[in-house]
């Protein structure tokens, strides 16, 4: 199950586009913070066994939201970058929307982990998508190209900000996986 979510949310990175941009500085967002005392993540501290319990509940709960966020990317990707290309901004907007709206909606309806660094590190997935979301509800039409570049940045920062979650996933997975889950 952990591996089935890796694959999920790595081709929802893949999807939603190019890596390594440069990262503005963190806004704050309704997200919430993990329901938890402990706020050092199972990358600094070994999970309890009760904590791996509740990463698989998490995890089999989740995989679903997560799978469905996927697919949705997958298929709209391509008419967001011939939306971007056409410079056609209805498009841009409708597209756009159809794929940022179930990171923004469904994504962080699940954010809440029983590690704090994956929760983190959703949360800022969320945030750069409500980014990108704000950017193509602002676009003005026609749009000129510096619009459109930073809007290109800012999914390659929803897609930077998935490359960092995936790599908490695995960790966690690997966790988990060791621990006989």
């Amino acid at each position: 199950m952990a591996a089935a979510m890796l694959t999920g949310v790595t081709a929802l990175r893949d999807a939603v586009g190019p890596q390594n941009p440069q990262r503005p500085p963190l806004a704050r967002s309704s997200v919430t913070a993990t329901p938890t005392v402990l706020q050092d993540g199972w990358g600094v501290r070994t999970p309890t066994r009760a904590a791996i319990e509740a990463m698989w509940e998490w995890v089999t709960a989740s995989s679903d939201t997560l799978k469905t966020v996927t697919e949705v990317a997958h298929q709209v990707r391509p008419q967001v970058q011939n939306a971007l290309t056409a410079r056609d901004v209805g498009d841009i907007r409708f597209y756009c929307s159809q794929m940022i709206a179930p990171i923004t909606v469904e994504m962080s309806a699940i954010v809440d982990t029983p590690d704090p660094d994956l929760t983190r590190a959703m949360q800022t997935v969320v945030v750069s998508a409500h980014d990108v979301e704000a950017r193509c509800a602002s676009l003005r039409d026609p749009p000129d190209q510096p619009s459109l570049d930073a809007l290109h940045a800012a999914f390659g920062r929803v897609a930077s900000d998935l490359d960092a979650m995936v790599q908490i996933v695995d960790r966690d997975a690997t966790i988990m996986q060791r621990a006989g889950r």
